[in-house]
């Protein structure tokens, strides 16, 4: 599915064209396709091996709000690293560290098996918020 603000959709202007571009973008990956191809020169480390690229973050509601946070790992799922698979699980107010990173790691690795008939031989991890003081 994909929100659509009409109010935008319809204006005729440079920002109407802007919206309908970006749009016709999501749109266009949620069905499968691939929106860019990086140049077969330019992509070597996930053609040589299948290599799968992730990265995780924690969502945090504001400063004053106890409602859960949440976190996703988004991985890519093809040679071109143009597709993607995206997993989130709530977890704890304010916790920074992703409590269930193991099923969410098991997901993706599924994922990406049943895609491409092979587990990645290559696995590129980057996570984002977590300083060295907060590893366990």
């Amino acid at each position: 599915s994909q929100c659509v603000q009409a109010q935008k959709l319809l204006k005729r202007d440079q920002y109407g064209v802007q919206y309908l571009s970006n749009l016709l973008l999501k749109i266009n990956i949620k069905l499968g396709g691939h929106n860019h191809y990086p140049s077969s020169s330019g992509c070597k480390l996930s053609m040589e091996k299948p290599t799968i690229v992730l990265g995780a973050d924690v969502y945090h509601a504001p400063p004053d709000s106890d409602r859960a946070s949440f976190a996703a790992v988004v991985g890519s799922m093809d040679r071109w690293l143009g597709a993607y698979y995206s997993t989130v699980a709530a977890q704890q107010a304010r916790k920074e560290v992703i409590v269930d990173m193991e099923n969410l790691m098991i997901m993706q690795l599924r994922r990406f098996y049943e895609l491409n008939n092979v587990a990645p031989q290559r696995i590129i991890f980057y996570r984002d918020g977590v300083g060295n003081a907060q590893f366990e």
